[in-house]
């Protein structure tokens, strides 16, 4: 049965007339219509768009000192010919441009450090809203995004006559406007009310809460501090050794700096993560740096070079209430510190590790020998019927068992300091008669409380021991 002939058909007869006319096409020149023009013209279009590719030129990015030009223009009344401005951050919020800048206005008067946040359109570049201004001797500014837009946490202080005066608070930028979040909009009777008698320090993307203190620079009081850290309130989620930061930099740097909040953590990151299958903890190595101002010369102070903080944990449960700060050190490698200061130290101590490790007990590891051979010396008396198995130092453990002690215990009447205060831990065996105990009974993990008996001095004499 023969398919029927259309024009979409390929015939394919064998006839010899036909098959010699297709091999006579084949071998023709000529021009066959194959469409030459056709591809001709897109060849041209594809070089043409590619030349308008190429020649498209880039947005020029935004000129921020014009942008501060314009936007201090819009917000001042009169500038002094002696002004000038430091650009402290440029970001981006749905296209727009959004930068923070501290503004010197020239005089005292005018503000020393004055911030300033404004917000220019991504595609025309003009300014967008009315900016931000606060004034302040000294500003602070951080940025994060959110579903909302974008979120400015800031600080400013003004100090006359030693005196801080302070404000700030979280502003929002979206959709070309500011709005303020929190506390108040500046210059309102709840922004003024709230920021009477408190100062703000930006520290780790939340803000630290100090009140104001007894201190006055005319009187007596001027060694008392002029702020009082408060609680810390969270903007974002808070890093989970922020607080063990704080409490470590409050024990290593001058009260009185601590107490005028002139000391900022500018940085805390992990840096290694380490099981300790003796111990059954995990320490965490967290690299951190902060700075504040000497009082004394007026110079900015930097942390160490290379600081660490170590934390530590039980393996498996890293529950805050469970995790306790173990010391510092600057040593480069961090897993030997971290192995150093969560180590249970046994009698005897064959060595004294690196000095450069910081530890917050009090006393440093100089102290463990002649404490352990106080301790020891408890056992191996005349009259002794007990036979020690073993005697060690555990950090953690001890942190427990002085807190109780100071706080429940003998320490909380006899008027002992945690310097002074030393528990070791010890296993031993009743050797006596069965009276008291079962000959050959044992102890396990028994608390021997030593205290030291003269200042800075390294005799030590037991104090009270058992559970």
């Amino acid at each position: 049965m023969k398919a029927p002939h259309t024009i979409f058909s390929t015939e394919l007869r064998g006839e010899k007339r036909l098959l010699k006319a297709r091999l006579g096409n084949l071998f023709t020149p000529g021009d066959k219509r194959r469409g030459g023009g056709l591809l001709a013209l897109a060849l041209c279009l594809t070089v043409c768009l590619g030349a308008l590719v190429s020649c498209r030129q880039e947005p020029a990015p935004p000129n921020t000192d014009a942008l501060a030009d314009a936007a201090l223009a819009q917000v001042l009344d009169y500038r002094d010919e002696r002004e000038s401005w430091t650009l402290l951050w440029v970001t981006t919020s749905d296209g727009d441009t959004v930068c923070a800048f501290s503004y010197d206005g020239g005089p005292h008067a005018a503000g020393l450090g004055n911030l300033l946040l404004l917000a220019a359109d991504g595609t025309t570049g003009e300014l967008t809203g009315t900016p931000v201004f606060l004034s302040g001797d000294q500003c602070d500014a951080l940025s994060w995004s959110a579903d909302d837009g974008l979120h400015v946490l800031c600080t400013t202080v003004t100090t006359y006559q030693g005196v801080d005066t302070c404000g700030g608070g979280e502003v929002v930028y979206a959709d070309g406007t500011w709005n303020w979040t929190w506390p108040a909009a500046p210059g309102s009777p709840d922004y003024q009310s709230y920021w009477a008698d408190r100062k703000g320090v930006i520290t780790l993307g939340n803000l630290d809460l100090y009140i104001r203190g007894d201190w006055d620079p005319a009187t007596a009081l001027g060694t008392e501090p002029q702020w009082i850290y408060a609680d810390t309130k969270l903007f974002q989620e808070e890093n989970p050794a922020a607080g063990m930061a704080r409490a470590y930099v409050a024990q290593v740097i001058p009260t009185e700096v601590a107490g005028n909040a002139d000391f900022q953590i500018t940085g805390l990151t992990l840096s290694g993560t380490y099981d300790d299958a003796d111990t059954g903890r995990t320490v965490e190595a967290w690299a951190l740096t902060y700075h504040y101002q000497d009082s004394g010369t007026s110079n900015q102070v930097e942390s160490p070079e290379g600081l660490h903080i170590y934390l530590c944990y039980p393996t498996g449960n890293p529950d805050p209430t469970l995790t306790f700060l173990l010391g510092s050190s600057t040593d480069t490698d961090t897993e030997r510190a971290a192995r150093l200061l969560n180590q249970r130290w046994y009698f005897p101590i064959d060595s004294i590790p690196d000095p450069e490790i910081y530890t917050p007990w009090g006393f440093d590891f100089a102290d463990l020998s002649p404490a352990m051979e106080a301790a020891a010396s408890v056992f191996v008396s005349s009259d002794s019927q007990r036979q020690l198995n073993a005697l060690w130092f555990d950090p953690v453990d001890f942190s427990l068992m002085q807190t109780q002690y100071l706080t429940y215990g003998r320490g909380s009447t006899n008027g002992a300091e945690a310097e002074d205060v030393m528990v070791l831990f010890a296993d031993w065996t009743w050797t006596g008669e069965p009276a008291v105990m079962n000959t050959g009974e044992q102890r396990l993990d028994w608390s021997l409380i030593l205290l030291r008996q003269n200042d800075g001095n390294d005799v030590w004499a037991l104090d009270d021991e058992g559970y």
